[in-house]
């Protein structure tokens, strides 16, 4: 994502109006559980009544599924049921050996407890929401006073990458003496490569000591670097180099990095070849906003998808009761 992109983009959460869900949240919000579930309650009770339902009766699985896909015009959430009846007490029916009862205002009650921890999750959500809505429209602002100055909008980030030595760890001569070698760098359609260093007899490491200083176009750049055998490459038509890929998102703290790297052969086995080097990624201010506010809409799409998850929930589990049809 460049910089016009992010400007363009807006946060996931802006468009976003009031839903039936977040005027649910604030009725909880004015009321303590007690007061919530009590209401709820006799609520409840009250209509069980008109459909000719004791509360205190007690009702198979299979009766108590029936009412609520009659009540509310299709098939209860069979998923939500099971979650519900897990959580309540239930007895043998004396008329049929193989089914169980419950109580109904045990079903209830965990039917209302439900509903209530989802709300509070739903509160919990929202909060999360518009703070990291705010922390980003706060950073875009930022950034575009950023870009304002010529002078720090053409900053670019860097990396500076030294490769000390190579080393083998097998006494076979998997690196044969008298060879020539030097690592290359591929990042960014860019190659840098270190000087050729001959390999002595019963040498296991070739010092390289060889600094790069290379710009960097995005935070999740990758760069490979290879391990190159010139005298074997000139003999023999089917060289490959030993390789490996680094992955410079895990960097991102502008700190210094002592690194060990195993390099990996044309089908991607591991060598017993490893090259150490020491690098530090440097953002650019702009990158820094940028990188900042991309991490902060991942956070706000998945707290966006968790918030959907939820009023899924409620829908499912309060529909009977908020589209009730006459039972007769």
């Amino acid at each position: 994502m460049n910089s016009q992109q992010l400007q363009k983009t807006p946060s996931p959460s802006k468009a976003r109006t009031p839903s039936s869900l977040r005027r649910s949240v604030q009725k909880v919000k004015e009321m303590t559980q007690r007061d919530f579930f009590n209401k709820r309650y006799s609520k409840v009770k009250e209509f069980l009544g008109y459909q000719k339902i004791d509360i205190n009766q007690y009702l198979s699985e299979r009766e108590i599924l029936n009412f609520l896909d009659t009540l509310g015009r299709e098939t209860f959430n069979r998923e939500i049921a099971k979650q519900l009846f897990d959580k309540i007490p239930s007895r043998p029916n004396p008329y049929s050996a193989n089914e169980k009862i419950y109580n109904v205002s045990d079903f209830m009650e965990a039917h209302i407890r439900a509903e209530y921890l989802l709300l509070l999750q739903a509160e919990e959500t929202e909060k999360e929401l518009d703070k990291i809505y705010s922390q980003i429209e706060q950073l875009k602002l930022q950034y575009q006073e950023l870009l304002m100055n010529p002078q720090i909008a053409g900053e670019s980030s860097s990396l500076h990458l030294e490769v000390l030595e190579v080393t083998s760890e097998n006494k076979q001569n998997i690196l044969p003496p008298g060879s020539s070698y030097s690592v290359i760098i591929l990042c960014d359609n860019y190659k840098y490569e270190t000087e050729e260093i001959k390999l002595a007899p019963n040498q296991q490491t070739i010092a390289f000591n060889h600094a790069f200083h290379i710009r960097v176009s995005s935070s999740d750049q990758t760069f490979k670097m290879m391990l190159r055998d010139h005298t074997r490459k000139r003999l023999d038509r089917d060289y490959k180099d030993l390789t490996c890929v680094v992955s410079l998102s895990k960097y991102q703290d502008s700190k210094k990095h002592d690194v060990w790297l195993t390099l990996s052969d044309a089908n991607g086995n591991p060598s017993q070849v490893r090259v150490h080097i020491n690098l530090s990624y440097a953002f650019s201010k702009t990158s820094f906003f940028e990188e900042t506010i991309k991490r902060l809409m991942k956070i706000e799409e998945r707290l966006l998808e968790n918030r959907n998850n939820i009023e899924y929930s409620l829908r499912e589990l309060v529909y009977p009761f908020a589209h009730p049809t006459p039972v007769s």
